[in-house]
């Protein structure tokens, strides 16, 4: 009884959402949480394939639903009833009228109650029309409608429906609005220092100082301007436009979020939307070096001994070629045993892991020298020991405190001790390490067709986009015939110094 009285309990509760590219088109995609051991989902189309679209559009949505929630909410707080009127004779001539009940509020509500359901119905009232397709907003809505018609007809608060011009928004600084905006968004240091000087710069163009008042900044033709300025700033590249742009999102949202009654998102619908900066413009990935390498594995630095999980997806990537998020999103569950081998299996089974194409989502035998280093083992003994289960993640910080996916976190950790040993430079990155791995494969002379389905590429052609004839034994076969024989030493060292983990 009580295992099903918690299902229905949590039945009622949504998780997040996130964004989901499927078919070329994005989606608005939550898990709710299991009822009876079944897993649901609630998905809906957002009917583009630009990011930066989708994700704007899933906030407006979600933001309305909440907003409609609340709205329900007051609602049924709301206390009316029917004022019964009785039959009266008019006149001299004893003609009856007959005077209808009139629908009238409760002397007993609270002012701020009545005060707080025309604020949020002011606010989903000019945005109803968006969602008119929903049948449930559109039900709603009307009762909705009755009853703020009918607080405005008989009055008695200190509110006008679609107006806050007789409120006064809170005095609220630029720098406190920014200062507050960058510890809510918890960026590394340099992140941080980025954003400071970018918002000191605009507020100089603008004639601004970071004492002037928030309001003082967020007007439409403000952001209009500034927006402007950097889209046609032939000097920048597209991909520090959009960066630039996300600051300025950031920075308004997160006031809207401080302060909703007064600062709404609408001044944010006419910023300009800006490609992503063309391959052949970016800087290209750069493979390591063996001299890098060896600096990156050397046992004499301590951080890969208090990170051990790091060293072993560094790995990951450098012998299969795994993108950051496939590497540090493995799951004890996708390290398994296929035609009696041990593989790692690449797939998106969860709101955080994300491939980029359907070739990504592979099986991949663990090569001989991952297997003589001790990584089966050493993940075997961990989830024995931890008591892990198959959906726990070996890099277990890559989830943040509320379940999303830690993007920065490669940042924070690992980069900085990269920088710390001098191979964290313009091209070198998590990437590098598929680099390595391809041209590896490609030096031993590996045919494309198994250096696909190894790597995850989708191939030029037909022929190189299907390796079906392949078995799994022969791809391993063909695997093992290259091998990073220069890092052994450095191998032979971790092989002991992991045994004692």
């Amino acid at each position: 009884m009580f295992s099903n009285c918690m299902a229905k309990c949590m039945a009622k509760t949504k998780i997040k959402p996130h964004l989901w590219l499927r078919n070329g088109f994005f989606y608005c995609r939550m898990e709710l949480p299991r009822v009876e051991g079944k897993r649901r989902y609630l998905c809906y189309s957002l009917y583009t394939n630009d990011y930066y679209e989708a994700l704007a559009k899933m906030v407006e949505i979600n933001d309305f639903n909440d907003k409609f929630n609340k709205l329900s909410q007051l609602y049924s707080q709301i206390n009316v009833y029917w004022r019964r009127n009785q039959s009266s004779v008019f006149g001299g001539y004893g003609f009856m009228l007959n005077i209808p009940d009139e629908l009238v509020l409760s002397k007993n509500n609270k002012p701020e109650t009545l005060i707080e359901f025309m604020k949020v119905f002011s606010d989903i009232n000019a945005n109803i029309e968006k969602y008119r397709q929903e049948k449930q907003v559109v039900e709603n809505f009307e009762k909705f409608k009755k009853l703020a018609d009918l607080i405005e007809k008989q009055g008695g608060i200190p509110f006008v429906a679609g107006s806050n011009a007789n409120i006064t928004p809170p005095k609220h600084t630029l720098k406190y609005i920014l200062e507050k905006m960058l510890q809510n968004a918890n960026n590394c240091e340099a992140e941080t220092k980025r954003k400071t000087n970018f918002f000191n710069g605009v507020f100089t163009k603008l004639g601004l100082s970071p004492d002037d008042d928030y309001s003082t900044f967020h007007k439409t033709d403000i952001i209009d301007k500034i927006s402007q300025d950097i889209a046609n700033d032939v000097n920048v590249k597209n991909d520090n436009k959009r960066q630039k742009l996300r600051y300025i999102k950031e920075f308004v949202c997160f006031a809207c979020e401080l302060e909703p009654d007064f600062y709404k998102k609408n001044i944010l619908v006419s910023m300009p939307k800006i490609e992503k900066t063309k391959k052949s413009e970016r800087q290209p990935h750069l493979p390591y070096s063996e001299v890098q390498l060896k600096e990156i594995f050397n046992p004499k630095h301590e951080f890969f001994k208090d990170n051990p999980e790091l060293f072993w997806i560094c790995l990951v990537a450098l012998f299969t070629g795994a993108r950051a998020n496939a590497a540090t999103t493995l799951q004890y569950g996708d390290i398994i045993v296929k035609d009696g081998m041990y593989c790692f299996e690449f797939k998106e089974n969860h709101a955080i892991k994300h491939l980029k194409n359907d070739a990504s989502e592979r099986i991949v035998p663990i090569h001989k020298q991952l297997l003589d280093l001790g990584f089966v083992e050493y993940f075997e003994f961990k989830k024995i020991k931890e008591s892990k289960k198959n959906d726990d993640f070996i890099l277990s910080k890559i989830l943040t405190s509320g379940g999303e996916y830690n993007n920065k976190y490669l940042d924070r950790y690992l980069f900085k001790f990269f920088k710390e040993i001098g191979v964290k430079d313009k091209g070198y990155d998590f990437h590098s390490f598929r680099k390595n791995a391809s041209l590896a494969l490609q030096s031993a002379g590996l045919i494309p067709t198994i250096i696909n389905a190894i790597i995850g590429w989708e191939g030029k052609d037909t022929m190189e986009q299907s390796y079906s004839n392949f078995s799994l034994k022969q791809i391993k076969e063909e695997y093992e015939k290259f091998s990073y024989d220069f890092l052994q030493p450095e191998f032979d060292k971790w092989k002991k110094i992991m045994a004692k983990k």
